[in-house]
C-alpha cells in the first residue's frame, strides 16, 4: 500500500561486506528490523547521515555506540528499536558488528527496515 502507516525498506549488505546500503528514513520513526533469514553472527552497529552523502557512526551522549547485540541480532527474527535513539539522521545504513569492529557477512543480506511514517509526512 502507497500510503501504509508503516513501510518497509531493504537495506542490503554485499557478500563479503559489513556496511549495508543506505535507506532513508526521512522525518519517520524507525521502529524495527527484519533480519534476513541467513545471518553470520554479529551485533549491528548504525550510522547515519542528514545528507546521505557523509555517513557516521550512532553514538549516545554518554559515549556508548548505539547496537543491538548479536544474541539479539539472529537470523529470521524481528527487532524493536528504540526510535529515540535514531532521531539524529534522515539516511541510514546498518553495519554488521559494530563500527569500530566490523563482521564480514559471508553472503549477501537483506535486511528489512520498518519505518512508522508521521501522518503529515505519507505522499
Amino acid at each position: 500500500m502507497a500510503n501504509a502507516p508503516v513501510q518497509a525498506q531493504s537495506a542490503v549488505i554485499a557478500a563479503s561486506g559489513s556496511v549495508s546500503t543506505a535507506v532513508y528514513i526521512g522525518y519517520g520513526e524507525l521502529i524495527a528490523i527484519q533480519m534476513d533469514t541467513a545471518w553470520t553472527t554479529a551485533a549491528l552497529g548504525f550510522q547515519v547521515s542528514f545528507d546521505g552523502v557523509l555517513f557516521q557512526g550512532l553514538w549516545t551522549a554518554a559515549g556508548a555506540e548505539v547496537t543491538v547485540a548479536s544474541a539479539a541480532a539472529v537470523a529470521s527474527q524481528t527487532i524493536v528499536l528504540d526510535s529515540d535513539l535514531f532521531t539524529g539522521g534522515v539516511w541510514l545504513k546498518i553495519v554488521s558488528g559494530s563500527n569500530a569492529s566490523q563482521v564480514t557477512q559471508s553472503a549477501a543480506r537483506t535486511l528489512q527496515v520498518l519505518v512508522r511514517k508521521l501522518a503529515h509526512n505519507i505522499p
